[in-house]
């Protein structure tokens, strides 16, 4: 039988090589765990920046899609009113090709930036104005077409503000 002195400090070896092997265990487990935490803090970072980005570039789009449709209902609406003066006779000239096909692509580039747009308040004024548009388009008079233009042109600086007001706030948004 082995004496006290090999075999003492033999289950030392032996105690000390298990507890070495388990502290190892655990202490991988952890670094796993932190390393895969940290993974996913960094793609959770990553995807909030990329919303944050399509968010910025969407209301940029919404914003130029937006003077785009301004500037050819007021175009379609100086046509007509000219039209009308000179003739006497109210929208029978069809709007010139630039008016016209300004208007309908730009009511297309406000239709698709909303897709992408989560702020309801921002929807609701681009959607105000691409009515106000349509309605100044069919406009039945001069006036009807004039008072439209007032308020288009009040919704549109409505937009504007909103969207300049999304876009220095964007970053800090909590609701992406």
């Amino acid at each position: 039988m082995p004496s006290q002195d090999v075999w003492l400090p033999l289950a030392s070896l032996v105690v000390g090589f298990l507890i070495k092997l388990v502290s190892d265990r655990l202490q991988n487990g952890w670094s796993l765990e932190r390393e895969r935490i940290a993974r996913e803090a960094i793609a959770r970072e990553q995807r909030l920046t990329r919303k944050i980005e399509i968010q910025r570039q969407a209301l940029l789009d919404l914003q130029e899609a937006a003077g785009t449709l301004v500037r050819a209902t007021s175009m379609g609406s100086l046509h007509d009113i000219t039209s009308h003066r000179e003739t006497g006779l109210w929208a029978k000239n069809k709007w010139p090709d630039e008016a016209n096909s300004g208007h309908l692509i730009a009511q297309n580039k406000v239709a698709r930036a909303l897709s992408i747009i989560r702020d309801s308040n921002i929807r609701d004024h681009a959607n105000q104005i691409k009515a106000l548009s349509a309605r100044v388009a069919m406009a039945q008079s001069e006036q009807e077409s004039e008072r439209g233009m007032q308020s288009l042109a009040a919704a549109s600086e409505g937009l504007y503000h909103t969207i300049a007001n999304a876009l220095r706030t964007i970053d800090d948004s909590e609701i992406l």
